[in-house]
Parts: C-alpha cells; structure tokens; sequence
C-alpha cells in the first residue's frame, strides 16, 4: 500500500484522537494496526487511550503489521489539514518502504505547504496490550438510548468525584465533598447491571452514545479501567479513584446552622482579604454567627476587621465563632453554585466531631455542593465581641440587632 487515505467519514474521530494528545505522555506514539479488512489507530494519553477504526485496508495484499509513529509530530500535521477537514476531502500519506527499514516513512503536505514526514517505528508496547485486551474482555451490552439516559443522569448529580449504579440496591451513589451521597433511582430507569463511573469516564461514554450509529454499545467495568465500544470506536479510562471510594462509607452530619446570605457582599470581603498581606499570610477567617447575626471577621495583632452579612435567613440556637482557611475559602466556586443573588451555607458536625461549612446550589438543597473545614474558637470571642462595640459607636445602623428574617422555608 503506497498511501494512507483518510476519507471524510473518519475526520471527526481523528480530530478528536488527535486533540487527547498531550506532550509529556509515558508512550508519546501513535500506534496503527493493520489487520485482514481494517486500519485501527491507537492513541492519546496512556491511561484513557482511544481507538478509531478508520474503515477498510485499500490494499488487500497488505500484510499484517503494527508501526507507531510520533504523536505530537502526526497532531501537528493532522492540525495542519484543517482546509481538507472543512471542505470533507480525502486526506492522503504517501507510504515508502525502504529496503534497509523494516517500517515505512510517511510524508504529506498541509495547508500551509509545508512538507512533514514521519519515519513508523516498532509499535508502541503498551497499545499492542491494549489492543490485544479488547478482544479478550468480557463486554456486557448496553442499549445507546439507556446510555444517554444514565450519563443525564449523571450530569444532574454533579458534581462528583465517583457516580454509581447500584443494581442490587437499585439505588444512585456519588462521592462529593469526600461523602458517599444516595439517591432514589428514577422510575423509568432499568439498571441492567451496576456501574461506577469517574467523570472522565463517563464523558467518554456520553461521547461514545452521542456520536455512535449503533444501537447498543459493548461495555467493560473492573477496578481499574472502563471500556466503552461500538465496534468502530474504543473509549477508555483509568477508574484508579475507585479503590479509595469503595473504602468510603458515608458520613452521618449533625445540622447545627442554616443560614442564607447575600453573595455580593460575602464576595466581595473574601477578595478584601486576599489583597491585604498580611491576612493573607496569617491565612485564617473567622464565622461569627448568633441566632439574628453573622459576621465575617478577622483579628491580628495590629490589624483586623468584622463586617456584618447581609442575611436573609438564619436558623441557629446559639452564638459560634469558627475559623476558616482563608485559602480554602477563597476555593469555593461561588459562581459555579447558583445563579441567584443569594447563596445558602450550613455548618454541618459529624461523629468524629469534625465541623465544615457547606454550600448548597439550587439544584441539591440537602446535600453541599462544596465544603471548607471549620474550627471553633471561643477563645476570640471576647476580643471580636469588643471590636463589634467599637463598630457599633461608629455606625449602630450596620452593626446593631437585625430584625425579624423571613423567607426560604426549605433551607
């Protein structure tokens, strides 16, 4: 075979092999298995490889082989056929066999005119085990409908670390915040067996369900990887995270404040914190809460600050003083929980006596969707209760009791 012909219907599933290459994998290859009838192209970073099947072998006189050639080197020409991409023409590599080599050299053009050639050399190790595994795996079957159903599915618990199927339970777990967190299964949802999935497999499944014509797809789960096929693409993925997850039971917490805020005003302190030096090096922030009030504080030596919260709902018994990692704090994703001008927050306790502050969006109200670790510290009280005189004297229409607060029952 003197060319390697890449037809418009294997565009797509090369661009996407080619954008999964990374510099600095362990096997920076390309790996390209000819068998009887068809071309297999193995690539991307070693613990998520991906195969596309290119179609039929032109050539029917063409031996058996396996050859790898540079990975960054062939995504970098693949890039450069951006024109033949867009208007669906074939894109060609001329393949020559020296007599010397036991392997070709390809050579082609891009857009740019710019010559690129790419000497094949043994094939890549790593993806002959792999592509060797996947005819020995023993697949479960998975209609392509139900597929797109689960990783919806998915996509409403976010987000998680690990998201389960549990069929003998016929129940839904995810890992968040380091909880194992249960769900009722929909009534409308068979589950055919159990499934864990990490959100990196799981993406890898959508994509497969999305861009498939087949109507069921070939699935492998084991405590390692996730195999995804539809006979012309392979998806895979490392589920390493699952080892610690199966060890993980869930935590039981103890409520001990609601409360709902302004985000503006919540925001806009935590960013004044992180701009004054030496706040930011003493890297602590303290919750002051009483049953009308809350207070975002902080208290060196030689400088300091309370700022009341605009609260609009607060259900507690008794005044807390906790510190928070300021770093940590800064972390949490206020933009990524809600969409509203508002932001709910609990401070939840479990039995080790471990207390964290949570933050809810608006599609899980029971469950965090992040948290930060709290400490309690009565022993500043006294010292903030002073500097919240001091404040009063300076402006009592900001740092006086707040009156009755309404609104958000289900909090």
């Amino acid at each position: 075979m003197n060319q390697l012909h890449f037809y418009p219907n294997s565009h797509s599933g090369m661009t996407e092999l080619t954008n999964r290459i990374k510099k600095g994998d362990t096997n920076p290859f390309i790996t390209f298995v000819f068998t009887e009838c068809q071309i297999h192209i193995i690539g991307g970073p070693t613990d998520h490889l991906l195969m596309k099947t290119i179609g039929e072998v032109s050539d029917p006189t063409q031996e058996k082989t396996a050859w790898s050639i540079s990975a960054t080197a062939f995504a970098s020409f693949w890039k450069g056929q951006h024109t033949h991409v867009v208007e669906k023409k074939t894109i060609s590599l001329q393949m020559h066999h020296d007599k010397n080599q036991r392997f070709p050299i390809l050579e082609g053009i891009t857009d740019h005119n710019s010559f690129r050639y790419l000497k094949a050399k043994a094939a890549c190790d790593a993806h002959l085990t792999f592509f060797d595994l996947l005819s020995t795996k023993p697949y479960q079957h998975l209609e392509t409908t139900k597929a797109k159903k689960i990783c919806s599915l998915a996509d409403n618990c976010n987000p998680y670390q690990v998201f389960e199927l549990n069929k003998k339970m016929n129940k839904i777990f995810i890992e968040r915040d380091n909880d194992i967190i249960p769900f009722t299964l929909p009534e409308d949802l068979t589950v055919d067996f159990s499934m864990m999935l990490t959100p990196g497999a799981k993406d890898d499944l959508q994509q497969l369900a999305n861009t498939t014509k087949s109507d069921t797809l070939s699935v492998y789960l084991d405590d390692e990887q996730a195999i995804f096929s539809d006979g012309e693409q392979v998806y895979s993925h490392s589920l390493a995270p699952l080892r610690a997850y199966r060890d993980k039971q869930q935590q039981h917490f103890t409520l001990e404040v609601k409360l709902v805020i302004d985000i503006f005003t919540f925001k806009k302190e935590r960013e004044n914190f992180q701009q004054i030096e030496e706040l930011r090096k003493a890297n602590q922030v303290l919750l002051y809460i009483t049953p009308t009030k809350a207070y975002l504080a902080s208290m060196l030596q030689d400088i300091g600050s309370v700022m009341p919260l605009n609260v609009k709902t607060i259900v507690t018994t008794q005044e807390q003083l906790y510190s928070i990692n300021l770093n940590a704090l800064s972390k949490v994703p206020i933009k990524d929980i809600t969409n509203a001008e508002q932001v709910k927050m609990t401070v939840l306790r479990n039995v080790l006596g471990e207390v964290k502050l949570g933050f809810h969006n608006d599609r899980d109200k029971e469950y965090p969707y992040y948290s930060v670790p709290l400490e309690q510290v009565p022993s500043l009280l006294p010292e903030l209760k002073k500097r919240l005189e001091n404040a009063k004297k300076i402006a009592p229409s900001h740092f006086g009791e707040q009156g009755d607060l309404f609104g958000f029952s289900d909090v």
